[in-house]
Order: structure tokens, then C-alpha cells, then sequence
């Protein structure tokens, strides 16, 4: 029989554990379909979990389908329990999405889609809640389709077009289809299963419908696993029974285990196969099974034992610290070791102690955590606990390459270490290496350089924060024969990356959240200028008569307690969801470095100086004096440098300044070039999703012809390397925009009362005002090739209806009671502004951010009248040319030389 281990992840509230209750059902593993608000399901079983109504805890069930054993994993849907569904990502053969019906795709389905593509999770869809009002399948299909991926596809209806669109998501299935019409089951299980194809199927899971097709294809679609003969094992989750047991719970990814055999230098006491809350113990467990364990002390989340060498780094980080007040233990010791061990069941809390300030410390992701953790606490070691105000993780990381160099040498001891620090791209962590031989220091020093160089969490020297995004390279070693220890290379190792770091330009970094903000129509002018305020940036991604979506990006620091502010202006009408989107460069660095007052000379855990001997004694040199004490060459540095600048690894010898200086400009060359070539990547992008909207030289700052742009994207195929294979891609074929309609919308009285004349006209007479202005328009549009609107606000005009007048080619408008001229702008921006070559003239901001966000072009009240006046000038001075040539008589003679002059009046004189 096939093994599949099927988990199902959702955003929450989307109907995750009524699935899961539905498939036991439907499968003849449950009598009765448990109900969350009766509080009897199968798996959501903690009493926590019961009374929230919300699934915290990754758990398993079990059961038979056809042919099939099915280990079922249910996962946490809050976004505050992500790092819960990531670690059981990697133990899955196969993963349901499941989308409600009503709310379709979510910030957090797209979190969880990119989740699933990392861990390279065959997926199916599931569609719930169809019987919900507003439900329809076609739009949420076009909605995953749109938002998630085009291989997404309706497996419901099996019609004439079906094995076609199949076969357009491979190039060989393709070739098959056209040779034979059509495709079979092994073919749709490879298509699966290489994520080529993502399954769509629809129901309502409180009633079980649609439930028996999702199994059947499941069961018929799911590839067999082959596994390895000797024994491997990933470690997804540990946690503790109610006897306080350490479980270690593992997917077996090779051979098979047994009772009493050894893991990490510990035995397995049992092995047991869960169902809910219960287990049963067996004596083997065999590849493909998931199963706990006891009796294991040394295992992590996210590693592999045996031959399973796999490390997996999560991409949930908690990113506010919180201080730890315990209100009924002054045993701090008794209190760290607590929460060691629920950061032992989850590594994102990162729990720390500072022995100066007595302070406890745990990171966490939100309230919804902080209030399960205050839970969790009670119930299982009776210890009450309140939060400190929650502070934001920073990280640090470099700008350039540098050079630390690391000494410890007291009295017998030695050892001396050079590293090489350069940047990393944004989320690349830490990589570290070696650049030098055996002959230059043994290859076990190298080794255990390295081995110090991953041991700790090294922090960077301007506010103590770990750091990121940076390799660290060995580029210099010594040891002494006789006096060197293993722990002299730890210390060496250590004070090389503060030495490096001191001498780099380093930068802070800060979290980022990606948001989704829903919330009324009338309130996106506030809500866009509070995400600008808090150093934002954001759009509108979907715009609705009664409601808009807004979704963008922006600091942690910023937006942790947005909620509050949004739903108090909006009255309890909006909602936002936050999700962690990595680190990137500290909005206000200085004013965060000044805050945290941190001193890296200070700093004794973490010296930026050396130890050198002398004279039989250690003395400590600061590091602005250690490079010129060092015992090592700079050889390898300096070939590094040459490479880091552009140079080839051939050139071994020591560069000169002016050297440096000519590779640096040779590779700033190098540089600009590559950059042309982005561009004009971005312009394809940007014409080929959007279309080109205005003017593209202003966006791309090129001055290439289209033709000659054409020519360099036709030039050849474009070679894209992927798992290690290079893949010819199809040639781009430029295909020419459609010029849009332009059309340009006046905010008529904020116009009027920025026009000096126009304001000053207004106070005697503001009909005679917006005449004049009308005039004004009338003259503009002789020279702008469009449509011309100017909007008048009638909102204090009792029993007033809107109303559209044509005046000498310009259309105006006149709002209606109690609807602002704002709004109105805002409304024709919506419907207009991605379609039409849209301007917008005001200098009201609130209409300018908006009328942005929907793709137009804002032009100030002051600005216009700056054109309105070039204009002006510019008919002058035509009317004054043509009155000129009017008065000018021109005769035949004027342009003729004097010879044919002489014999033309000869001619005359004959006659």
C-alpha cells in the first residue's frame, strides 16, 4: 500500500480542522463529525485549543483510503503560530491549500504558497465554504489563478479543453498529447508531483461535500515514494506528553528503526504511532512514517539524524523582544529554564538572560502568541508571568570587504586568525569559508575555525544586534607547535570578526512587515498617508465600490500597533494582517543607534582588540593597533581583494593602491553595464504585465530608440539556469503598445483658490471666477490632446443633484449634495487611471496619494497655473507672428540677385 503523509495548511478561520474532521468521515476513521464549537474534534484536543477555537499545535491523524495509509497533519493557521506549520513542511508528500470561498486568497495564503514552493510541496486546492452567500467558484478559481499560480487548474469538470491546458504546463506532456489526444494517470501524477500542476477541487467541508472527490485524487495522484535502505530521519517537532516525556517527532527518510537502537548516543525508548491525543507503540517504524519517540535528549527541530544530513534554516523569525516579569518565582534560574525548554519546542523564541540587568528576554510574533504563551506557562509549570514593552529585533550587517584580524597570545597560548567580511544580498544569512591551503595553517585549525565561526551568534558593533548578510572568509592562519590549545583559535576567531566589523562600514537593519489592509472607500486618502508617515510604501491592489485592499510594505517598528489606530478611524470596519517580509535598511539608523547607546569598546563579551605577548606577558593591544602587530601576511587578503574588486584569481601578488583604484573603476564599469541590461529587463517586465503607461525613457532614464531596444532583447535566447540544467527560454518578441487616451481632471475650487487672479476674482464673484477658469480650460485644450474634465464641489448645496455640462469642448461637473469634489476625483481615478493616460490636478494630498495609487499622473494647483501662463505666451506669440505676416507684402523680385533683377527691367525697357 502507498504511504502519504497529507497536511493541510490555510489561513485562519478558513475551515482547516472541519477538513480535517471531514476526510476522517468521509474515510470511516471517525462515527461522527467532531464540531470546533462543540469542542469534539479529533485533533484540536489541547484545552487551549478548545477554548480560543483555533488550532495552535501541529498535529497527526491516521487512517486508510482505498489503497492507500494516510497520516494526516493538521497545522496552525494564525499567522502567530507560522513557524508551527513551516517545521512540518519538509515531512509532506503531499499538501492541501485550502481557500474559503468568501475571503479567496489572503496575504497569508500567499505566505503559505511561497512557504510551499520553498519546501517544493506538491499541492492540491481545496475551494471551501461554496455554500456561503457571495460564494463562487469561477471567481476564486480566476482569483488563485491571478494571485497564486496559471498552472492552477479546475480538476472538477473533465471537459474537451481539459487534457489540452493539462499538457501546455509541460513541453514533453505536450508532445504527447498532440501525438495521442490525450494523457494518462502517470502523467498527471509526474505533472503533480514536479509541481507543474496544482489540482483545484471545491466543497463545503461541513457537509462533506466535495471531500470523497479530494481523497480519490489524492490517493490517485500521489507519487510512491522511494526511499533509501540504510536509516535517516528529520526531526519536524518536539514536544512533551502529559508525563513530561521528551518526544522527538521525525518522518523515517530511509531504512527503518527499531526499539533500542541509538540515535545521537541516546536510545529509543519507544517509538509511537499518534492519533490525536492517543498513540499506539510499535517495535519498527519504516521509511515513509511518521512516528514519535522517546528516550532522545540531543535532537533539534529542523535537523536530520543518520545518514539524513539535511539542516533546514525556518523563514518565520520572531521579530519583538519582550521582557519576562514572573510575579510568583524569584528564582530567575528556575524561570530561564523554563522557557529553555518551550524554546527547545520552539527555536524562535530565543530566550536570554542578561546577568547585568536581571533581565529575561523571549522574542516573539504577536498577541495572539503572548497570550497562548501566558497560557502554556501556567498551565504546565504553574508560573504566572506578565510582557515589557515589546522592543524590535535589529540586525547589522557590512557595506564593503574588510580585513579583521584576530590575536590571542598569552603567556603559553597562540593564535592568530585573518578573515575576509564582505556583504551578502538581503536574506542570504551567513556563509562562511575557507580560502587557504593546508600548507598555510592545517587543515584541523581551519576546521575549527569554521566550527567557531557558526558556534555563536556574532554581533555587530553598532548597537550589539546579531549580524547578517555577510560571508566571512578565512584568509590567514598560524598556531604555534607546542602552545596552541583549541579554545586559543575560539577566542582568535571571535575577536578577527569584531576586528573585521570595526573596520567595515557597517549598516543597521530592521524587520519589515508585508500587509494587507481592507478597509472602507472613504478612508484609502488616510490610510495611504499614514503608510507614507510611517516610511511605507503601498498601493491599491484591489479597489470595490464599498471597499479597497491595500497592500504594501513597511517597518516593523511602525506598524506593530497600526491595528489599533485603523480600527479606531474606521470605526471597527477595516482589518489588517501583518507578515514577517525580512530584514532590510533601518529607517531612522541614527536615531536607533543613539537610542541604544551601545559602546563595542565596552562591550567585554565581545573585545574588538587582541592579546599579544611580551617580555613573558599578555597585554591587550586596542584593534586600531592590531593590523600593524599582526604575525601574518597579507597575501591572501590582498588576492582576495583583487577578486572582491573584479581581478582574477590568478594575480597572487600584493596590489598597490593605484592598482586597487584601476580595478575598482574597471568593475564600476563592469557594473554600469550589467545595470543597462536590468533596465531594460524591468522595461520588458513593465510592458509586458502592465503595458507602457506614459513615458518609459522618464522611468528607465534611457535614451535608446524602441528599435534599437528591440534589437538587444531579440539578439538571442535568453539562458536561464535551473536545479543546475540550463534552460533556453523563448526569445522576447517586442509587441508595440497601444497609445492610451489621455484625459486630464481639475479639482476646480483647489485650482481657483491657488490662482492668485482666480482667487482674487473669487472673493467679489465665484461664479465669475470658475468662468474665468473655465475659459482657462477651454484655451488648454487647444493644446492637450485629450479629454478635459473640471470638478466642482457642491457638497453644502441642499437638494443639489451632480450634473455634467459641455462648455466649449471641456466637460463640468458639478458633485451632488454631500459628496465632495475628493471624492469624486478618487472615484474617476479608480475607474480611469489604470486604463487611460489619466492627469490629476489638485493640491490637496490626499487626492494626490490616492489618485497615485491608481496608476495617474499628479500635477499641483501652482504647477498648472505655471503651464496654464506657457501657454498664454505661447499663443501670443503665434497670434503675433501671424499679424506679422499680414502686415508684410511680399513681392516677386524680393529673393532674386541682381543679375537676373538687371535683365528683367531690361526686358521691361524693350516693351
Amino acid at each position: 500500500m502507498k504511504r502519504i503523509n497529507i497536511g493541510i495548511l490555510a489561513s485562519v478561520d478558513s475551515g482547516k480542522t472541519t477538513l480535517s474532521e471531514s476526510m476522517l468521515f468521509v474515510s470511516g476513521a471517525i462515527k461522527n463529525q467532531g464540531k470546533i464549537d462543540n469542542k469534539d474534534t479529533v485533533l484540536d484536543n489541547n484545552a487551549i485549543e478548545r477554548n480560543r477555537g483555533i488550532t495552535i499545535f501541529s498535529k497527526v491523524a491516521r487512517f486508510s483510503y482505498g489503497d492507500a495509509n494516510i497520516t494526516l497533519v493538521d497545522t496552525p493557521g494564525h499567522v502567530d503560530f507560522s513557524y508551527e506549520t513551516e517545521s512540518v513542511l519538509n515531512v509532506l508528500d503531499i499538501c492541501i491549500l485550502l481557500i474559503s470561498a468568501t475571503d479567496m486568497v489572503t496575504g497569508h495564503t500567499k505566505t503559505l504558497w511561497d512557504m510551499l514552493k520553498r519546501y517544493d510541496v506538491p499541492t492540491f486546492i481545496f475551494i471551501n465554504k461554496l455554500d456561503q452567500s457571495g460564494a463562487n467558484k469561477l471567481n476564486c478559481i480566476e482569483d488563485i489563478t491571478n494571485k497564486l499560480s496559471a498552472n492552477a487548474l479546475d480538476f472538477g469538470e473533465f471537459n474537451d479543453d481539459f487534457f489540452e491546458n493539462l499538457a501546455m504546463n509541460d513541453e514533453d506532456m505536450l508532445d504527447k498529447f498532440l501525438e495521442e489526444g490525450s494523457l494518462d494517470d502517470e502523467d498527471i501524477t509526474m505533472l503533480i508531483s514536479k509541481r507543474k500542476v496544482f489540482p483545484i477541487y471545491g466543497g463545503v467541508a461541513t457537509k462533506s461535500e466535495g471531500v470523497k472527490e479530494l481523497l480519490d485524487a489524492i490517493t490517485k495522484y500521489a507519487l510512491k515514494k522511494k526511499y533509501g535502505d540504510e536509516f535517516g530521519a528529520f526531526v519536524y517537532k518536539i514536544n512533551r506528553d502529559k508525563n513530561d516525556n521528551r518526544l522527538t517527532h521525525l518522518k523515517i527518510t530511509g531504512g527503518s528503526l527499531a526499539v533500542k537502537d541509538v540515535i545521537l548516543e541516546d536510545k529509543v525508548n519507544e517509538i509511537r504511532l499518534y492519533n490525536g491525543d492517543s498513540y499506539e507503540t510499535v517495535d519498527r517504524a519504516y521509511a515513509g512514517d511518521i512516528v514519535a519517540l522517546t528516550g532522545l535528549r540531543e535532537t533539534k527541530i529542523g535537523t536530520g539524524v543518520g545518514v539524513d544530513r539535511t539542516i533546514i534554516e525556518p523563514i518565520t523569525n520572531a521579530v519583538l523582544n519582550y521582557s519576562i516579569n514572573a510575579l510568583n518565582n524569584d528564582n530567575y534560574n528556575e524561570v530561564y529554564n523554563i522557557f529553555k525548554t518551550l524554546e527547545e519546542e520552539n527555536p524562535t523564541l530565543k530566550t536570554k538572560y542578561q546577568n547585568e540587568t536581571k533581565e529575561l528576554t523571549v522574542s516573539l510574533l504577536g498577541e495572539v502568541q503572548m497570550e497562548v504563551l501566558k497560557s502554556m506557562v501556567e498551565d504546565r509549570f504553574g508560573l504566572l508571568i506578565e510582557y515589557g514593552e515589546g522592543k524590535v529585533l535589529y540586525k547589522e550587517t557590512v557595506n564593503s570587504l574588510s580585513y579583521g584580524v584576530g590575536h590571542y597570545e598569552p603567556l603559553r597560548h597562540y593564535a592568530e586568525v585573518g578573515l575576509a567580511i564582505e556583504p551578502l544580498e538581503r536574506g542570504e544569512g551567513l556563509v562562511f569559508e575557507s580560502k587557504i591551503s593546508k600548507d598555510q595553517l592545517a587543515t584541523n585549525w581551519q576546521r575549527l575555525i569554521l566550527t567557531h565561526l557558526e558556534e555563536k551568534e556574532h554581533v555587530g558593533v553598532l548597537t550589539g544586534s546579531p549580524i547578517t548578510d555577510v560571508k566571512i572568509s578565512i584568509v590567514a592562519g598560524r598556531a604555534h607547535p607546542k602552545h596552541t590549545e583549541g579554545g586559543d583559535f575560539r577566542q582568535a576567531t571571535y575577536r578577527a570578526i569584531r576586528h573585521g566589523l570595526m573596520n567595515n562600514d557597517c549598516k543597521l537593519l530592521e524587520p519589515y512587515y508585508s500587509f494587507t489592509i481592507m478597509l472602507p472607500r472613504e478612508h484609502i486618502g488616510r490610510c495611504m498617508m499614514d503608510v507614507e508617515k510611517m516610511s511605507g510604501t503601498c498601493s491599491v491592489t484591489e479597489d470595490n465600490s464599498d471597499s479597497v485592499m491595500i497592500t504594501g510594505r513597511g517597518p516593523v517598528s511602525s506598524f506593530k500597533n497600526y491595528q489599533k489606530e485603523l480600527t479606531s478611524y474606521t470605526h471597527g470596519q477595516a482589518s489588517i494582517v501583518c507578515i514577517f517580509d525580512g530584514y532590510d535598511d533601518c529607517h531612522n539608523e541614527d536615531e536607533v543607534i543613539a537610542e541604544c547607546g551601545y559602546d563595542p569598546l565596552l562591550d567585554e563579551n565581545n573585545p574588538v582588540g587582541s592579546i599579544f605577548c611580551s617580555h613573558g606577558a599578555g597585554y591587550y593591544v586596542p584593534w586600531d593597533e592590531v593590523y600593524d602587530k599582526k604575525h601574518t601576511t597579507d597575501d591572501n587578503f590582498n588576492k582576495y581583494k583583487n577578486i572582491y574588486l573584479g581581478g582574477s584569481e590568478e594575480d597572487f601578488g600584493e596590489l598597490s593602491d593605484e592598482d586597487i583604484i584601476d580595478i575598482a573603476k574597471e568593475n564600476a564599469k563592469v557594473r554600469q553595464q550589467e545595470l543597462k541590461k536590468e533596465e531594460k529587463s524591468l522595461e520588458k517586465i513593465f510592458a509586458d504585465a502592465y503595458g507602457i503607461k506614459g513615458n518609459t525613457d522618464n522611468i528607465f532614464h534611457t535614451n535608446q530608440s524602441n528599435e534599437q531596444i528591440r534589437g538587444k532583447l531579440n539578439a538571442s535566447k535568453r539562458k536561464v539556469t535551473v536545479n543546475g540544467k540550463v534552460r533556453n527560454d523563448k526569445p522576447y518578441v517586442y509587441k508595440p503598445v497601444k497609445r492610451q487616451k489621455k484625459l486630464l481632471v481639475v479639482d476646480g475650487y483647489n485650482v481657483i483658490y491657488a490662482v492668485s487672479s482666480l482667487k482674487q476674482l473669487s472673493k467679489d464673484n465665484i461664479d465669475g471666477a470658475r468662468d474665468e477658469l473655465n475659459d482657462l480650460l477651454c484655451v488648454y485644450k487647444s493644446y492637450f490632446d485629450g479629454d478635459v474634465y473640471v470638478v466642482y464641489d457642491a457638497y453644502n448645496v441642499k437638494g443639489s443633484s451632480d450634473r455634467n455640462e459641455e462648455y466649449k469642448g471641456i466637460n463640468v461637473f458639478y458633485t451632488k449634495e454631500n459628496q465632495t469634489a475628493d471624492t469624486f476625483i478618487e472615484m474617476m481615478a479608480g475607474k480611469f487611471g489604470r486604463n487611460l493616460d489619466m492627469t490629476v490636478v489638485s493640491s490637496d494630498n490626499l487626492i494626490g496619494v490616492t489618485a497615485l495609487s491608481f496608476g495617474c499622473k499628479v500635477i499641483s494647483s501652482r504647477e498648472f497655473e505655471r503651464e496654464l501662463e506657457n501657454i498664454k505666451k505661447k499663443i501670443s506669440q503665434k497670434v503675433e507672428e501671424i499679424g506679422n505676416r499680414q502686415n508684410d507684402k511680399v513681392y516677386l523680385l524680393d529673393d532674386v540677385n541682381e543679375d537676373v533683377k538687371a535683365f528683367i527691367e531690361s526686358l521691361k525697357d524693350k516693351e
